[in-house]
Order: C-alpha cells, then structure tokens, then sequence
C-alpha cells in the first residue's frame, strides 16, 4: 500500500489522499473510490474511518483517494465566483480527473456519509465515469412497516402509556423564559446548516432509475443512528418498490451501529462489507 498527499483543482486549491495497492499487488482494479466530506468533517473521515476504509481497500487491490473540497479541511476556497452548488460538483470532478491522468483508471466509485452520499447522488447522475456508489445513511423514506416498527413497542408499553395518560391529564408545567438574547441550540443549528434536505421521493426514485438505466452499481447502507427515517432492511425494497434495480442495488442494515461506527466491531462489519461488494462488482 502506498499513500500520498495530493494537490489538484483548476485553481490548485484541492487537496486529498491518494491510496494506491503497491506495483507488484497480485491483484491491481482498474476503480478507484472517491470518498467525500461528511459534513464539516475533513478528508479522514468521521474518527479516520475513511482512513481505515482506503488502507483496507488498497490492501484487495482498489485504489482510492479522501480529499476535502474547497473550503473544508486542508483544501482552500475557490478564488473566484462560482455559485456555492456548482463548487461540489466541480471539485469532485476536478478529483476523477486527477486520478484519472495519473493513475491510468477509468472506473469510479462514490462514497459518502450522510451529506456525502446527498453530494455522491447527485454527482453521479452528472457524470458517466462513475459506476458505483456507496451511500451510507443517505435518502429514506417512511413506509407502513416503518410505521409498525416505530410505534408498535411505544404503544404496547405500559409504563409509556401510563407517562400519556399522566401528561395528559396534569397541567403542564410552567416552562421558563429564556432571556430575549438566549438561541436555542436547535434553531442555531439550523441557522447553521448542519442539516441537509432528503428530496421527495418521486424525484428520487426518478433519479435512481437514471442510475440503473447507465448501469450504476449501488451499495445502500443504514446505521441504527437512522432510526427516524429507517428502521428495518425490508424498507428499501417497499420504500422503492416502483424501481426494478436489476440486481445493481444492494442494502444492508446494521441495527446495532451508530452514525460513525464507533465501536471496533462495528467498523470491521462496514469494512468488510464494502470491500466486498467491490469485490463482487468490480
């Protein structure tokens, strides 16, 4: 295995890590997976998981590089006007490009948590030199069984029902004013933009088909940490049931793993389970 810093972009502002199998690999794949930002958090991914994730992958023969778009860890701001919603897209494509010309590979992997598979959506709907994609705690939607799910413990437990039957029939409490200049830490959040929206379904299932008919290859994860808008492996297939994905889409659910797999076990699972459907795909 072999790793190096690496500095690209139109305006050489975007840096990354290049992880490469060492020259004399028995097995050497012509893909590369491009691992995206989570959020605010820089090219290492949440607790170095990318890190983890790349080394592991050079290891099986697959190349990869984890770099921080523009503004975001050690990659600077673009320094002209280019809106906001274009920067992403170009950057990712200023990636493929690179590794591209330097390395010879000509099949491209998206990976991303959270906003990073919002971002490795909508990229891979843009550009045919990406064959796969991995979303980790990307788009849901609720279903009936979502429903039945959430709600059924809730409803069957007495001492819930009991704390209902208590709230409701006591006065609420008088709550206390908080001084004129207090921010709620939710409403900072939001004004902060920690927060990205799922689309509507239809247009995601629109744009899923558009995947399926390039023949995009998709590996769909969810963590426990999904539990507001996931909450069974059986979802995906009633969530999407107007989609024929023609065995390109796999799911996989890890009802005991939270957000950023934090926890030894849970990283080997996601590993594994990755590198596997590389393996098998690719």
């Amino acid at each position: 295995m072999k790793e190096s810093i690496e500095n690209f972009g139109d305006q050489q502002h975007l840096y990354g890590t290049l992880c490469v199998p060492e020259e004399d690999a028995e097995t050497r794949h012509n893909t590369c997976v491009i691992m995206l930002n989570a959020g605010l958090v820089y090219q290492a991914g949440p607790k170095r998981l990318y890190v983890d994730v790349a080394r592991d992958l050079a290891n099986r023969g697959f190349s990869s590089l984890r770099f921080d778009l523009s503004g975001i860890g050690d990659s600077d701001r673009r320094r002209d006007t280019m809106p906001y919603e274009e920067q992403i897209p170009a950057d990712i494509a200023s990636a493929i490009s690179f590794v591209e010309k330097k390395t010879g590979i000509e099949s491209f992997v998206l990976m991303g948590i959270c906003t990073g598979a919002d971002n490795a959506h909508k990229y891979a709907l843009r550009d045919k030199r990406v064959n796969g994609a991995v979303f980790i705690d990307g788009y849901a939607y609720k279903t009936p069984g979502y429903y039945l799910r959430y709600y059924g413990p809730r409803v069957i437990n007495p001492f819930r029902v009991a704390r209902w039957i208590k709230n409701a029939v006591l006065p609420e409490p008088e709550e206390s004013v908080a001084p004129a200049n207090e921010v709620n830490p939710i409403q900072e959040k939001e004004k902060e933009g920690y927060f990205w929206d799922v689309p509507p379904r239809d247009k995601t299932v629109r744009e899923l088909k558009q995947l399926v008919d390039r023949n995009v290859r998709q590996l769909h994860i969810y963590t426990a940490d999904w539990y507001w808008c996931f909450n069974h492996q059986s979802q995906f297939k009633r969530m999407y049931r107007a989609i024929d994905f023609k065995g390109l889409a796999t799911c996989v659910y890890f009802p005991r793993s939270d957000h950023t797999y934090t926890l030894i076990d849970d990283r080997i699972k996601l590993i594994n389970t990755v590198a596997d459907w590389l393996d098998m795909n690719f």
